[in-house]
Formats: structure tokens, C-alpha cells, sequence
């Protein structure tokens, strides 16, 4: 990619070719609008999924679940790796299963 870069700067129509056939998926969390975070579990050992490339919960206890206005407001994601579109959507780590479990792990005050 930064060879292509260096050709379009230059006005050369750059040579691209695929060298990865990967595709991914980022799903957010959807949480309730308005309630305090009174705790948050272990969520960590998702990254230790081979199909996790990334996820992050950016919350701490005591934070108040913003409305999604734009993406910055979003409580946390995780970004699932599969070869082909079907794939990642059948992934067990990209099913709801695990975002119940994600779910289960932050406790609201009522």
C-alpha cells in the first residue's frame, strides 16, 4: 500500500493486486441509554479467541450510557476475522451468544 501511494503522488496509475483474502466485521454494543455502569466482569479472554482481531469495552464503573450520536459515544466493540463474509457472520464469536455474555458481564444500577 505505501507503494502505491508513492505511485499515485508520482502520477503513476499504481499496481494493486490482493495479497490477503480476509475479510471482518466490527459489531458494536448496544447498551441502554441512560443507565450507570455499576459493574463491569472480565470481558478480556475474548481477545484470546482466534477469530477476535480486536474488542475493547470503554467503560468504567460509574459511567452514565450515553445516546449514540456519533461513533466516539459507542460503549465498545468487537471486530471478528473470517475468510469469506458468510464466515464471519457464523462465527460463534460474532453470534449473539457471546454479546449476551459481554451483556451479562456490565450490571446497571435500576
Amino acid at each position: 500500500m505505501d507503494r502505491a501511494a508513492i505511485e499515485i503522488a508520482l502520477g503513476i496509475t499504481p499496481t494493486l493486486s490482493r495479497t490477503d483474502e480476509t475479510f471482518s466485521y466490527i459489531k458494536y454494543l448496544e447498551l441502554p441509554a441512560g443507565k450507570t455502569v455499576k459493574q463491569i466482569g472480565p470481558w478480556e479472554e475474548l481477545l484470546e479467541k482466534e477469530d477476535i482481531v480486536y474488542a475493547n469495552i470503554s467503560l468504567r464503573k460509574g459511567d452514565i450510557i450515553a445516546n449514540i450520536t456519533d461513533s466516539g459515544k459507542r460503549p465498545g466493540f468487537v471486530l471478528v476475522k473470517g475468510k469469506s463474509r458468510t464466515e464471519v457472520f457464523k462465527k460463534p464469536s460474532f453470534t449473539a451468544g457471546n454479546f449476551k455474555i459481554i451483556y451479562r458481564l456490565i450490571k446497571f444500577y435500576a
